[in-house]
């Protein structure tokens, strides 16, 4: 999803230059980062562009579908954790299968797990259950991206120079090179 927030500052930044007027609030902050390295927000775009747009583009559907994808990614890793401890394949976690499937993990990894497994154990009993896990992915999925990254997402859409309702790689590319021309 990192890729996809970053992608959707860049193309809101890059609205700037040749279309101020479609994205009148574009913070100046993000404009600059797009002019330090234009080269890998274009990367990232492309990749958006190519990966979820259709034949006029990146459209509002695309982003959605973006979104999506990104969500499903949050809520496999999550529920990734419950596999990874669930030793007995009882589809629920106790603190004894935690503790040892623990050791094997770095300090760091170690650490992460904890505190995912704690944050899913919703009724505090000790044991996270598959159930629990769900719900706690599905927060944690929804939570990403929050309301000023959406925001940014959605300004992609001011992009459309060409009226035909999507973001095309040729109107990215010339927006940038407007935007780093300036």
């Amino acid at each position: 999803m990192r890729r996809i927030l970053v992608l959707a500052v860049a193309l809101a930044a890059t609205a700037g230059g040749a279309w101020a007027q479609a994205a009148p609030d574009m913070p100046e902050d993000v404009l600059k980062s797009i002019q330090r390295s234009p080269s890998t927000w274009e990367r990232t775009a492309i990749g958006l562009i190519l990966g979820f747009g259709g034949p006029n583009g990146l459209t509002a559907q695309g982003l959605d579908q973006a979104i999506e994808v990104q969500r499903a990614g949050v809520r496999a890793r999550a529920r990734a954790d419950l596999l990874v401890a669930d030793l007995n394949d009882d589809g629920a976690v106790s603190i004894e299968e935690r503790d040892l499937a623990l050791r094997p993990l770095s300090e760091n990894h170690r650490a992460r797990l904890v505190q995912r497994l704690l944050a899913a154990d919703a009724n505090g009993d000790g044991t996270v259950t598959s159930a629990e896990v769900t719900a706690a992915a599905r927060r944690v999925a929804d939570a990403e991206p929050d309301a000023d990254q959406l925001a940014r997402l959605r300004a992609i859409l001011a992009m459309n120079a060409d009226g035909k309702g999507g973001v095309t790689v040729d109107e990215l590319h010339r927006g940038l090179q407007r935007l780093i021309a300036k």
